[in-house]
């Protein structure tokens, strides 16, 4: 299984597999956002120019199937189209950041309004750990009381056991 997941077949499918689970896909993906967003952000701030500045941030997205897609919102900004455009059409990123990132883009405060696209999908990351985790506490104490009586019982069954022989 490590072997395969070492090879590229293997991480796509791990990579796929990472950004279709329900609810996790989502977190997940808000957090790839955050972290491309804010990374680029930080790049066009520094001076480079926007294409550059695009495939430098690609290695912070961690995910094979996302960097093809921003490969190709790259290759669509070469060739003259916006990067909100292109994002929208290779569906890189979500509705809202789109409509974000096209006001950053016509206002020339593209490096601003990144960070603040990273800010709001840190905040929706947050809320949905939250909410998950606030989903399986109840789960997780079940199962613990669930074991724990079930270590119990299997603990106390020989003895009462041994003093029934007894008498």
């Amino acid at each position: 299984f490590k072997w395969y997941l070492r090879t590229d077949s293997g991480r796509r499918t791990l990579d796929r597999l990472k950004l279709g689970l329900p609810k996790f896909g989502e977190i997940y993906m808000g957090y790839a956002i955050s972290k491309f967003a804010r990374t680029l952000s930080m790049v066009l701030g520094s001076g480079v120019n926007l294409i550059q500045a695009l495939g430098m941030s690609k290695g912070v997205l961690d995910n094979s199937i996302l960097e093809e897609k921003l490969e190709r919102v790259i290759e669509r900004a070469r060739s003259g189209s916006t990067v909100a455009d292109g994002m929208r059409d290779t569906g890189f990123m979500p509705e809202v950041t789109l409509k974000m990132l096209t006001i950053g883009e016509q206002t020339a405060s593209l490096p601003l309004m990144l960070g603040d696209v990273a800010d709001f999908h840190d905040e929706e990351v947050a809320h949905k750990v939250e909410l998950f985790t606030s989903l399986v506490e109840p789960a997780l104490m079940v199962m613990m009381g669930l074991l724990i009586g079930t270590i119990v019982i299997l603990l106390y069954v020989p003895i009462f056991q041994l003093v029934s022989s007894i008498q």
